[in-house]
């Protein structure tokens, strides 16, 4: 259980990075 609730974490860290990386990415290409 712990490990499946640290992969879920980890999956909603990243799924969070991802739209912070892609929000500064459009940012930068509007730019």
């Amino acid at each position: 259980l712990i490990k499946s609730i640290k992969f879920n974490v980890n999956l909603d860290t990243i799924s969070r990075l991802n739209i912070i990386i892609n929000s500064t990415g459009n940012q930068q290409s509007d730019l």
